[in-house]
């Protein structure tokens, strides 16, 4: 049976969008995605969608060939970390940490390049979802009224 990867991303808890993508194969992608403030306000919670997109056959051969690397790695514990990749035959809850990336890791390590490439690839498809889940101006009741009687 293929193996099957998981990716997270910004699981450090750091301000951001963080990605759970629950499910990445050379024919693409699916999961969520949620954005975190510092600090957290009511205004801004709970900003969180699903994701799903299909690759182009380029990104699909690129993908694969990237997940193809990781595919045959020794299983490492798992832990904190800025972002990791997780492998998976049956269930994603009997999944296995292959490689948990630092920033500042490509510099010196080359599967962290190839890690990126992935990230690469998959953030090139959520443009649309990024911008709507992107912080949009907090404007309280009665206030900021246009001519039409709406709220802004």
């Amino acid at each position: 049976m293929r193996p099957k990867f998981a990716l997270l991303w910004r699981r450090d808890g750091s301000p951001g969008i963080h990605w759970y993508i629950r499910r990445v194969g050379s024919d693409g992608f699916y999961g969520e995605i949620n954005v975190s403030y510092h600090p957290p306000t009511p205004s801004r919670a709970g900003r969180a969608m699903s994701v799903d997109h299909r690759f182009t056959a380029a990104d699909g051969e690129r993908a694969a060939a990237i997940l193809a690397e990781f595919a045959e790695v020794a299983p490492i514990e798992p832990g904190a970390c800025f972002a990791l990749l997780g492998r998976y035959t049956e269930s994603l809850g009997q999944s296995e940490v292959v490689f948990k990336y630092e920033p500042g890791a490509e510099a010196h390590c080359p599967r962290a390049r190839r890690f990126l490439e992935l990230h690469a690839i998959i953030e090139s498809y959520l443009a649309e979802e990024y911008a709507q889940i992107a912080e949009q101006p907090y404007v309280p009741n009665n206030l900021n009224k246009c001519n039409e009687g709406g709220y802004v």
